[in-house]
């Protein structure tokens, strides 16, 4: 398709175009994301994509789709220009967004706290319940925390935060031009990713952050002037979102420390899942090089539970296994370096566990800790629900009175007895004060979703898993 652009005809040599593309790494990710691709058909891994940029001189490496262009009759469609949902991939931008507004002359840090708790919003004419991948909730965390892991009801919490206008306008600054709709058709669900976008134009936009903020588009044939470039974000909030997403630390509560997210040197990645596992992706990236990594299927049939840090991300780290000199990402010496309070993010009082963050001047937390959170810490258990137990399904008997068709909620017993409140399908619909937290609620038709918290001294929530039954005559 290049030769069709007019303005790429002065580009010519003896009728011919140079691209950027480089050969042997052209081949070599090909048959990376064909491996992973075959590895995953089982869990019914069709198509695939990746893109690799250098930065340094603004050229595209790679441009790679899975599949023979000649033989397969899906080669010729081109994955890194198709739209799909991104999933959680936009949410360093959200976060960059956030740490730039100034509220009341105040600006959030890296170590702000963003409640992470059921949500819920009317959607039309139902309710939707907004959930992290795992289904469990981690209650008050600081921002870094809630990135690096990429939960979303604090991405929720966010985008309400920044204002959905503000965020679609930014994300139209980082190029993303098919995201048409007005922000209202979106809502805060274009934090989740509800929006379609292209691998292409995701690469694009982590690019930005690559660059420190500025953004400017890639070159596709070789010895092309410079592309127009503007600055979409300050470098110093750029260089906070670059450190949690290469912070492993950070992550561990949703992905572990597997050897897969570790790098040579600093990179940093965010993966997505789309809903119903339909799209699979990863975009990581040092000071020189961006890559990103799609999976799916162009039919859009749901992948068996094949998610960005399980499918695209072996591919991302192969590739960046290719590339050299890597050259990671650089530390800020204008950001501000403070030790915290792991738990509150203010200043660490007596007891505290202490982290250090970084901060723009100015930034850094003025207040110290309490200390309240120690007991919390000492009384931290996993709350689980004893029954109904996930999947179960319930029968409405049609001899007996509805008004004695009677559920009870119960958790596991706890060691110390607190309060338990019951959420249902976004809705607290009782407390109980029992060790078992037993609770009845009489049974009504549909699929429900179902969870547990727990208040202690501190008034720091514990949460259960959700889980999910269903109630059938």
């Amino acid at each position: 398709h290049l030769t069709t652009k007019p303005e790429l005809i002065k580009y010519a040599r003896d009728g011919q175009i140079r691209t950027t593309i480089e050969a042997s790494l052209q081949d070599r990710t090909k048959r990376a994301l064909e491996t992973q691709i075959e590895r995953l058909k089982e869990q019914n891994v069709k198509q695939g994509a990746a893109l690799v940029v250098d930065l340094v001189n603004n050229e595209i490496l790679a441009w790679v789709v899975a599949g023979d262009f000649y033989n397969d009759e899906a080669g010729q469609i081109d994955a890194v220009r198709i739209l799909r949902q991104p999933g959680s991939t936009l949410k360093p931008f959200l976060y960059a967004t956030a740490l730039e507004k100034n509220s009341n002359g105040t600006n959030w840090t890296a170590s702000t706290i963003i409640q992470d708790a059921p949500l819920s919003e009317a959607i039309n004419q139902g309710i939707h319940r907004y959930r992290n991948f795992s289904g469990l909730y981690y209650g008050p965390l600081r921002l870094r925390i809630a990135l690096a892991n990429s939960l979303n009801t604090p991405a929720v919490r966010t985008v309400k935060y920044v204002g959905e206008d503000k965020f679609l306008e930014k994300l139209h600054l980082l190029g993303f031009e098919h995201l048409t709709k007005e922000s209202s058709h979106y809502g805060a669900g274009l934090a989740l990713g509800n929006g379609e976008v292209s691998l292409f134009e995701l690469v694009r936009a982590f690019s930005v952050l690559a660059r420190r903020g500025v953004y400017q588009d890639f070159n596709y044939v070789h010895q092309a002037s410079p592309t127009p470039e503007h600055q979409v974000y300050q470098k110093e909030s750029v260089d906070i979102i670059n450190d949690i997403l290469a912070d492993p630390e950070a992550r561990t509560l949703e992905f572990g420390r597997s050897s897969l997210y570790q790098f040579p040197e600093k990179v940093a990645f965010k993966t997505g899942t789309s809903s119903d596992f339909r799209d699979a992706w990863v975009v990581g990236y040092s000071s020189r090089y961006v890559a990103g990594v799609w999976l799916g299927n162009y039919n859009r049939e749901m992948m068996k539970r094949v998610s960005g840090s399980i499918g695209p991300m072996a591919v991302l780290k192969v590739i960046f296994g290719m590339l050299s000199p890597l050259e990671g990402l650089k530390e800020n010496d204008k950001l501000e370096h403070h030790h915290i309070c792991a738990i509150s993010g203010e200043l660490p009082g007596k007891d505290c566990p202490q982290v250090e963050e970084i901060y723009i001047k100015g930034t850094a937390p003025v207040t110290t800790c309490n200390g309240e959170h120690k007991i919390e810490e000492k009384l931290a258990t996993t709350l689980e629900i004893s029954y109904p137990l996930d999947k179960m399904t319930f029968a409405i008997d049609v001899r007996i009175p509805i008004t004695e068709q009677v559920l009870y909620f119960q958790i596991k017993p706890q060691v110390t007895n607190y309060p338990v409140e019951w959420w249902l399908d976004g809705h607290n619909i009782g407390t109980s004060n029992e060790p078992t937290g037993k609770l009845p609620w009489q049974l009504q038709l549909g699929k429900h979703h179902l969870q547990a918290v727990q208040y202690k001294q501190t008034n720091v929530p514990s949460y259960s898993q959700e889980i999910e039954f269903v109630v059938v005559k």
